[in-house]
């Protein structure tokens, strides 16, 4: 098998949440390469170059980028990704304290992680993944299962596609506050159906169980057996593990026109696919008493989420809007080691539980020049089910909604750039103005408020911050 190397050199910016979606590289140059011979590229991301001005904190330099390597032949991959970021703006700190591994300088404000993804195709339809690596479920912009706001995590996969049928089991290895160790280990498994051309549905189901301190048990090979039912073996082994069990759907409505890229002689060059139209939906159930829910008494039992939305898929972007609201006490545990969390970071909503939350984004390209828009609004209540600790130290049998303290968030991002040619086709960077404005509050009449704008130079998508 003869070796190819590719060097390359990407400018590209992704949220931290998005980092393990970066594209292919800008600039890239082939040396020798046969159709079945191994791949290896080099990928040195500088992300966003910015200048930030902040009334509080005047004004700092930011950057984010990323520097990865990515071996592939025709049945194994493997890859490995070093990010780092430093950002100035409403919202970093959350970015940065969840989403990556090592925080340094004095202010806090720059960070840095590591991501590594190997996978194999053992035949057409099963393939085997591990690493560590950020985490996503789901068809929407926030997650009631996954969310891939978390910082990296080991994990192995295994992932069986059957056509209108596919499966995925999946372990995890959760660290502790400190993430300095092991403290807990979830399982989930995923299995979709496709319902003629344009309806999927889902099952989901997660476990999760302590391997630290006196209720530790390390590894449990029950939870490894596919398609079994978490609730059932849980009870058989009289374990108080936390399991919960979920469901999605997606409704495609359809595409927007294909857009045909032309030549400045008005030639197609290539034809890129539209962006695709649909509703979609998901159901976390982490406890449930149906003679409390049709009491409607705010039993504190009553543990679940729901989360909808719809994107549309314009000619040059796309609108999605998004609701989610999650129950008290959802993914909490009376023993803080069984709660749903990722060192002090709740995996699945960035929000815990608890909450009710709308979120909005607006993209939007013409010509050389984009516009990019998004704005979320949330109510957190900020006594017992802390989306921190994530125990559920109750006060009482009940848990109302927003009883007692309640924070609200009010967060927007607005983004307005400008492509710049620098010779070839594919050598685009974006000249952006960014302009951020958080609020938050729990009384009316303490209100934090702060504001930000950015100038610099990026390409890919842009780098918004954290907005919960």
């Amino acid at each position: 098998m003869k070796a190819a190397l590719i060097l390359a050199v990407l400018v590209t910016a992704s949220t931290a949440s998005q980092a393990q979606e970066s594209s292919a590289a800008l600039l890239a140059t082939q040396l020798n390469a046969r159709q079945d011979s191994s791949t290896l590229s080099l990928t040195l991301s500088g992300g966003q170059l910015g200048l930030g001005f902040q009334p509080e904190i005047g004004l700092n330099p930011s950057y984010a980028g990323s520097v990865s390597c990515l071996v592939k032949t025709p049945r194994i991959q493997a890859g490995l990704a070093l990010d780092f970021a430093s950002l100035h703006s409403p919202g970093s700190a959350a970015l940065f304290t969840s989403g990556y591994d090592h925080i340094y300088r004095d202010d806090g404000m720059a960070a840095r992680r590591s991501r590594l993804r190997a996978s194999a195709q053992l035949s057409p339809s099963i393939r085997i993944s591990a690493g560590r690596d950020t985490l996503h479920d789901g068809y929407g912009i926030r997650s009631l299962f996954r969310g891939r706001h978390a910082a990296p995590a080991p994990f192995a996969q295994t992932e069986i596609d059957g056509g209108r049928i596919t499966y995925r089991h999946r372990i995890e290895a959760l660290s502790d506050v400190a993430r300095e160790k092991v403290e807990r280990i979830a399982v989930s498994q995923r299995i979709e159906l496709q319902v003629r051309t344009r309806w999927r549905f889902a099952l989901w189901g997660a476990v999760i169980w302590p391997v630290e301190g006196g209720s530790g048990r390390g590894f449990e090979p029950h939870y490894l057996v596919p398609i079994a039912s978490f609730r059932p073996t849980e009870y058989a082994q009289g374990s108080a593990d936390n399991a919960m069990v979920g469901g999605e759907f997606r409704l495609d409505l359809g595409t927007a026109r294909d857009i045909a890229l032309r030549s400045a002689t008005g030639n197609v060059i290539s034809i890129l696919p539209a962006p695709p139209r649909y509703l979609y939906g998901q159901f976390v159930l982490d406890e449930l008493v149906f003679a409390h829910l049709t009491a409607s008494d705010s039993w504190w039992g009553n543990q679940w989420g729901l989360l909808g939305g719809l994107h549309w898929g314009l000619m040059r972007g796309h609108i999605q809007a998004e609701l989610a609201a999650v129950r008290p006490y959802t993914y909490a545990h009376t023993s803080g080691a069984l709660s749903w969390i990722h060192g002090e970071t709740p995996l699945a909503h960035p929000l815990g539980g608890h909450f009710v939350e709308a979120n909005f984004q607006l993209v939007q390209r013409r010509n050389e020049w984009s516009l990019a828009l998004f704005a979320t609004a949330s109510l957190r209540g900020e006594n017992g089910s802390s989306p921190v600790a994530g125990d559920d130290a109750r006060p009482s049998e009940t848990a109302p909604w927003f009883d007692g303290s309640t924070r609200r968030l009010n967060h927007g991002w607005i983004e307005l750039s400008r492509e710049v040619k620098l010779g070839g086709a594919g050598d685009i960077i974006s000249v952006f103005a960014a302009l951020t404005g958080r609020q938050s509050f729990v009384d009316p009449t303490d209100r934090n408020t702060a504001a930000g704008l950015m100038i610099g130079l990026r390409s890919g998508t842009p780098l918004r911050p954290a907005n919960w």
